[in-house]
């Protein structure tokens, strides 16, 4: 698999952040060949016509639509047409943790750490333009820096990342209190961090120092879903994905994920997805 990483010595002040047009800079492979990168990805199209297999998800991408992308998520594109028209954004997280205090702000962003819904945000006839004028004007800082060029981009990055994160809660119908329960955003640091090791409720209460009831009434209060729900769906998924992505072997992948029986993790696969781990990749 083709792994992107962030060319850090492009720029000779050390930037972390890059921008441009698709259709100008061809820095993302669109084939169908499985890829992915260590870095954030936010894509803003104003003309494609495809899809996209995220992880184990498929999204049909379309005009005046932006897609987001977390780091090491595997990507594999079906486009339609060659003709794709639109902006890219990508940075690395030390590029606004070195500069501001809130070391979880991306944690907070629901399209980047919301893995329950799909990470796409559409926009209204009209309201599009206005995000291509922040992707140009980062574009032309990068292009003929100054020397506070560093300080205005963290600004402008920090601020169309909290807009979007805004219009994609609105767009998606989620609470936009979740985003400042520090609680919830180390919850899914946590569980980021830890889904391989541990697969319990009360692991990642007693890393959080609360109880589990109470984590389970936020994650229900903000999520609509219980923090039980949200630990076996994060797991399944990476099943999905090694099952899909891999060669390994069902009980290897039982081990990876720290499965003490591999009928355990036979039993929670088939309960989420109605087959067994071996129907699905033959059906895949």
């Amino acid at each position: 698999m083709k792994v992107y990483s962030f060319n850090k010595e492009k720029y000779n002040n050390g930037l972390l952040i890059e921008a441009g047009k698709i259709e100008e800079l061809p820095f993302f492979d669109f084939s169908d060949n499985l890829h992915c990168s260590d870095f954030f990805v936010v894509l803003i199209f104003s003309k494609i016509k495809g899809n996209i297999i995220l992880d184990t998800q498929k999204i049909d991408i379309q005009n005046e639509q932006l897609l987001f992308i977390s780091p090491y998520q595997k990507r594999q594109w079906t486009l339609k047409s060659s003709d794709v028209f639109g902006y890219y954004l990508v940075f690395e997280k030390e590029f606004l943790n070195t500069f501001f205090a809130d070391k979880f702000f991306v944690y907070r962003l629901q399209y980047f750490f919301n893995p329950n819904i799909k990470c796409t945000l559409k926009y209204k006839s009209g309201e599009f333009s206005s995000n291509e004028n922040f992707f140009q004007e980062i574009m032309k800082e990068i292009i003929r820096p100054k020397k506070d060029s560093e300080h205005l981009l963290r600004s402008i990055l920090y601020y169309i990342l909290t807009k979007l994160n805004r219009d994609f809660c609105q767009f998606h119908n989620i609470d936009l209190d979740a985003q400042f329960n520090q609680t919830l955003i180390e919850f899914k640091k946590k569980l980021e961090e830890n889904y391989n090791k541990y697969h319990k409720v009360k692991d990642y209460a007693e890393m959080l120092n609360i109880t589990g009831v109470t984590l389970n009434k936020l994650t229900k209060k903000y999520y609509n879903i219980s923090a039980r729900d949200i630990i076996k769906e994060k797991i399944v998924n990476e099943i999905k994905s090694k099952l899909l992505y891999t060669n390994k072997t069902v009980s290897e992948i039982a081990y990876d994920l720290n499965f003490n029986e591999l009928h355990h993790l036979t039993r929670l696969f088939k309960k989420h997805t109605g087959i067994t781990p071996k129907n699905f990749r033959e059906n895949h």
